[in-house]
């Protein structure tokens, strides 16, 4: 049981950035919540 649990945290948690990266963080949304950034 808690192995599944932590399965379930990990991979939520790694969608979770993913989708950060690729959805917000250099779009206008993430300009909105950041300001402007480069790509590094």
């Amino acid at each position: 049981m808690p192995t599944k649990f932590l399965i379930v945290v990990v991979v939520t948690v790694l969608l979770g950035m993913a989708s950060y990266r690729t959805l917000v963080r250099y779009t206008l949304i993430g300009r909105w919540l950041h300001g402007t950034r480069t790509l590094a």
